[in-house]
């Protein structure tokens, strides 16, 4: 009986211990990497995930295009394309731009700002 409460206990910590890292993890996201994952969650209408990598003017444009989307008249965000290149991310304080370059040759600026101790992308209508 020992043994099997031994070895519950040792589940539950690990259990506990990978749940804590796997958080900490989703918080250190550089911002470059928070951009690809944001674009990916939208590209595949995972709105939920999306919007937990997003600040709260993000958060209600994706909850308008989720409405959109399920009355039939959304369409995706495509700020980010399949045939996008990352040029550079500035980081300046609590705030980073991540440029790309779309496969039409025009530069596209995406914002994120340091909020909730992790990078959030800031869909804004014109930059401050």
């Amino acid at each position: 009986m020992r043994k099997i409460i031994r070895i519950s206990f040792l589940v539950f910590i690990t259990f506990v211990f990978l749940a804590g890292c796997k958080s900490i993890q989703k918080k250190k996201l550089p911002p470059e990497k928070t951009c690809d994952l944001f674009f990916s969650y939208l590209n595949n209408y995972d709105y939920a995930k999306a919007k937990e990598l997003g600040t709260e003017q993000t958060i209600k444009i994706v909850s308008f295009v989720e409405t959109l989307s399920k009355m039939g008249g959304g369409g995706k965000i495509v700020l980010k394309d399949s045939k996008s290149e990352l040029l550079n991310c500035e980081i300046n304080g609590k705030e980073a731009i991540c440029n790309y370059k779309t496969f039409t040759g025009d530069i596209q600026k995406v914002y994120l700002l340091y909020q909730k101790g992790r990078w959030l992308v800031d869909l804004r209508k014109k930059p401050e």
